[in-house]
């Protein structure tokens, strides 16, 4: 579901790839990409033309969220707020034992607070929105499923190919999660504090 799961999962499934092949192969101590464009609008202020006009008149946007999208923003930040400081508790993996354990561990993590996530009700306005986002946090749970079993069968190609469409379905899901105002659910790539 949120981001900061997804990328300590990435994060040690590619991890235990160099162990399994070795970094050099992997590409592991190659200089990282820039992240991926991210398909939201940049927020840009429109000038007011007439400074007696409210900013949102000027832009045509009402001045007040609905209370049942409030609720949900203040909701989903929350949640999102409490994993991202659940996920900065973790030991970096030593061996490939330590580290399948830790996606076992993380994988449970993401599928809690998804369902969490599922329990928060949307506005009315936003439900098909919210509906994509489900359906998304149940594609990343069947990847991380199957990055676990990459990692427990010792194949780095999976485990990049699995990291790679991991990312960017989180990417899609950030996207979403902004776009209905929860701010606080773009927490970028955190890794935990080793």
């Amino acid at each position: 579901m949120f981001r900061v799961v997804i990328f300590v999962v990435a994060i040690v499934g590619i991890f235990a790839g160099a162990l399994v092949y070795g970094g050099e192969q992997l590409g592991a101590w190659d200089d990282p990409d820039p992240p991926p464009p991210s398909n939201l609008e940049p927020i840009t202020r429109q000038e007011e033309k007439d400074k007696g006009e409210s900013p949102s008149a000027v832009a045509g946007t009402p001045s007040k969220l609905s209370p049942a999208k409030a609720r949900w923003i203040r909701a989903a930040n929350a949640l999102c707020r409490r994993a991202s400081e659940d996920m900065g508790n973790y030991e970096q993996p030593e061996t490939l034992g330590d580290a399948e354990k830790l996606v076992a561990e993380l994988q449970r993590k993401n599928q809690q607070y998804n369902d969490a996530f599922a329990r928060i009700v949307p506005a009315r306005e936003d439900r098909r929105q919210v509906a994509q986002l489900l359906e998304l946090f149940e594609k990343d749970e069947r990847l991380v499923a199957a990055l676990l079993t990459a990692l427990r069968d010792g194949d780095a190609g999976a485990l990049v190919e699995l990291n790679d469409r991991l990312t960017s379905v989180t990417q899609q899901e950030t996207d979403l999660l902004l776009g209905l105002g929860a701010t606080d659910c773009d927490v970028g790539l955190v890794v935990p504090s080793y």
